[in-house]
């Protein structure tokens, strides 16, 4: 993968078109979203998680 490069990270619960933008402070593992877009288009970071509640609260990103 290269700087500027299209990708799509993908869950069992959606896909996301992005641009990659590699940083030297994250592990090539992660992925960092400095910000999202409407989820009624498809383009928010959230599409990527399911909207269960568990113990530590709604929304939050279970394995």
């Amino acid at each position: 993968m290269h700087d500027g490069e299209a990708a799509v990270l993908r869950s069992k619960t959606g896909k996301l078109a992005i641009k990659i933008r590699k940083s030297g402070d994250l592990h090539s593992d992660f992925v960092r979203a400095y910000r999202g877009g409407w989820m009624k288009y498809g383009k928010n970071i959230n599409v990527l998680t399911d909207d269960s509640t568990g113990d530590e609260g709604e929304g939050v990103p279970l394995p």
